[in-house]
């Protein structure tokens, strides 16, 4: 019999905290957090950066986006094929590249030029929680965690998010990608991303699949 997991109840307990964030405070918090990521080496340096369109309650990752084509930086944002679980990318050059996409997402029509996830400087991965660990949870496709292992061995993988959706540990499985750094409102975290320490529910045999 298929064991239950964990990661279902934890997605709902943190969505429901995100959602929580009031429309005011998670205006100012992204232009924190927009502020502090642009100033980073790792964003200045990059020339090509793949970044996701955010939508509903995530942080708002608009300006950055706004901010790197006013640089002259390569913006590519993900296509998301449901059916087979993958993401491509492709560049957008300004916001009439982009339509409605899967669940309402804006992603950059099929004519815009096509880029190979391994070609990015910089990499923006969304998530509902993370951890100083660098272990993210998502929404449960595993899109993210099938791409990442392709990428470019200098690239850096950040996060942007509201500190609040920052902890010391979340769940995590075998497959999980590890992140390196997670921008906030408030910080800049350095990813303890060498390590994979045992996930905090493995001692549950009932819900932990790989107990």
């Amino acid at each position: 019999m298929k064991k239950r997991t964990c990661k279902k109840n934890y997605r709902i307990k943190y969505l429901a905290m995100r959602n929580g964030i009031t429309t005011e405070a998670r205006e100012s918090q992204s232009i924190m957090m927009s502020d502090r990521l642009t100033r980073l080496d790792v964003y200045n340096n990059a020339l090509s950066i793949l970044a996701f369109v955010s939508f509903g309650t995530e942080i708002n990752t608009k300006s950055i986006i706004e901010k790197s084509w006013s640089q002259n930086k390569i913006i590519a944002c993900p296509i998301t094929d449901n059916k087979h679980k993958n993401l491509s990318f492709r560049e957008a050059l300004d916001w009439n590249d982009f339509e409605i996409g899967y669940s309402g997402i804006l992603e950059p029509k099929d004519s815009c030029r096509k880029i190979d996830i391994s070609t990015f400087d910089l990499i923006l991965v969304p998530g509902m929680a993370f951890d100083t660990y660098g272990f993210r949870m998502g929404y449960g496709g595993g899109f993210y965690d099938r791409i990442l292992p392709n990428i470019n061995s200098n690239s850096t993988i950040l996060s942007p998010a509201f500190d609040d959706q920052v902890f010391d540990t979340i769940p995590h499985c075998k497959h999980d990608q590890q992140i390196d750094m997670i921008v906030t409102d408030k910080r800049v975290i350095y990813c303890n991303n060498k390590n994979r320490p045992e996930c905090p529910e493995k001692s549950n045999s009932e819900i932990c699949p790989e107990s």
